[in-house]
C-alpha cells in the first residue's frame, strides 16, 4: 500500500500554525484540510461518496505547508553549543534550527576565529536559508568578509560556486582538487553534474559518495518513493542535496527508476507534460503551480486525474515496509515524513468505508509518523 473551518485560510496562535482552511470551486462545495500542530489532518470535511478528486489540486499547498511551517521535533536538550552544521541538516524550522538562530551562532564562532574555514561556510549556508530578513547581510558580504582569512581553502571556493547561482564551475573544482577530504563535496559534485548533464561523471561521483556514506534504509525507502511517485519515463524537478542527489544514487547505483531523468529546478520548466516537483522546493515555488496536483511525494504539473494516480503509486508502486516496521523513525529525519501525511490521510479516508484491514493499517502509518515528528498519539483526534 500505499469542524468546519473559519473562512481564514490560516490560523496561527502565538506564531503556530494551527490549521489552513481551503475551499474548492463553488460548484463542488466546501472542503477543508486540517493541519494542526498537535493533531494531524485526518478529517475531510467532504463525504468521499462524493467524490477526493476535487481536493487533489489543493492538496499539494497544504503538503507544502507540512514541509515548511510546522515546527522541529528535536530537542537540543541542555547543549551549551547550538551550532549545528547546515551541510548535515535535511529540514529546517523553528527552534534552535531556525536559519535566524544558526547563522547568528555561526557568526560568533567566526567572529571569535576568524580562521575557522568551516564556520564561515555554514555562516554562509544558514544565511543564504533565511528569507526577507531586515539587516540580513548578503552572500556576497560575507565573502567578501571570509576572504581575508580563509581565501583559497575548499570552504570559499564553494562559497563563490554557490554565490554564483552554480555557474562558476571553476569555483567548484578549484574547492575539490583543493579538499584533502572530499567526501563532504561529493554531494555539489553530483548536484553539478546533473546540471552540467554529463552522465560518466554523474555516475562516477554517485558511486563515489555512495561508497562512504551509504543511505539508511529509511531514507533509500523515502527517496526511492518519491521516484516512484512518477509515471514512466517522467520527469523530476529538484534542487536540494537532500532530494536531488539522493535520488540520483538510487537511479545511478541502484538502478532505481532510471527511466526518470532527473532535473535541476532554476525557476523555468518549458515542458510540463509528465513533469514533477519535489516537494522541498517549498511552499513559494509550489504556489506557482496551481493546477499541480499530489501523486505520492511528488507534485504533478499536467496532472488530470490526480487522485487515481496517487493511488495507484500508493497501492502497485510505492514500498512502506521500512517505515511499518521501525520502532522509532529517525529524529533528525522527521519533518521529511510529515510528506506522506496528506497522501496517507485521502488513503484512509478512501478505505475506511471499503477496506477496515487496509484502513486500520494506514491509519497505523499516521499516528506513527504523527508520533515520530512531535504529535503524540493522545493527541489524535478521535474517530
Amino acid at each position: 500500500m500505499h469542524s468546519a473551518g473559519s473562512s481564514d485560510p490560516a490560523v496561527y496562535n502565538n506564531g503556530k500554525l494551527l490549521y489552513v482552511h481551503l475551499s474548492d470551486p463553488p460548484r463542488a462545495g466546501p472542503a477543508t484540510i486540517v493541519a494542526f500542530e498537535n493533531k494531524i489532518p485526518i478529517f475531510l470535511e467532504r463525504s468521499l461518496r462524493r467524490g477526493v478528486q476535487p481536493l487533489m489540486n489543493y492538496l499539494f499547498a497544504v503538503l507544502a505547508l507540512l514541509f515548511s511551517s510546522l515546527s522541529w521535533c528535536q530537542s537540543a536538550g541542555n547543549r551549551t553549543d547550538m551550532s549545528v552544521d547546515a551541510r548535515k541538516v535535511r529540514t529546517t524550522a523553528a527552534g534552535s534550527l531556525s536559519p535566524q538562530v544558526q547563522a547568528g551562532s555561526w557568526l560568533e564562532k567566526v567572529q571569535a576565529q576568524p580562521s575557522n574555514a568551516d564556520g564561515w561556510l555554514n555562516y554562509f549556508l544558514w544565511n543564504s536559508r533565511i528569507k526577507n530578513a531586515s539587516g540580513q547581510a548578503s552572500s556576497q558580504t560575507i565573502i567578501t568578509q571570509a576572504q581575508e582569512h580563509i581565501a583559497g581553502t575548499p570552504q570559499f571556493f564553494l562559497m563563490q560556486y554557490l554565490a554564483s547561482a552554480h555557474r562558476d564551475s571553476a569555483a567548484l573544482f578549484r574547492a575539490f582538487d583543493r579538499a584533502s577530504d572530499k567526501g563532504w563535496l561529493y554531494p555539489y559534485m553530483v548536484q553539478y553534474s546533473i546540471l552540467s548533464g554529463n552522465r560518466r561523471e554523474l555516475l562516477a561521483y554517485c558511486k563515489a559518495l555512495d561508497g562512504i556514506n551509504t543511505i539508511n534504509k529509511i531514507l533509500y525507502e523515502y527517496n526511492y518513493n518519491i521516484l516512484m511517485s512518477a509515471d514512466s519515463n517522467a520527469t523530476v524537478y529538484a534542487r536540494g542535496l537532500n532530494d536531488l542527489v539522493p535520488m540520483a544514487v538510487l537511479q545511478q547505483v541502484h538502478g532505481v527508476r532510471a527511466d526518470i531523468k532527473l532535473r535541476y529546478y532554476d525557476g523555468v520548466i518549458t515542458d510540463k507534460s509528465n513533469a514533477y516537483l519535489a516537494l522541498s522546493l517549498g511552499k513559494d515555488v509550489l504556489a506557482q503551480y496551481p493546477t499541480a496536483s499530489c501523486t505520492g511525494l511528488l507534485v504533478r504539473l499536467d496532472a488530470a486525474n490526480g487522485f487515481e494516480e496517487m493511488r495507484r503509486h500508493m497501492e502497485n508502486d510505492m514500498k512502506l515496509d521500512e517505515l511499518a516496521q521501525v520502532e522509532r523513525l529517525p529524529a533528525d529525519d522527521g519533518q521529511l515524513y510529515r510528506n506522506y501525511l496528506p497522501a496517507l490521510v485521502l488513503m484512509y479516508r478512501y478505505y475506511r468505508p471499503l477496506d477496515a484491514v487496509k484502513a486500520a493499517r494506514t491509519k497505523a502509518l499516521i499516528e506513527k509518523i504523527a508520533g515520530a515528528t512531535g504529535v503524540p498519539a493522545d493527541k489524535l483526534p478521535e474517530e
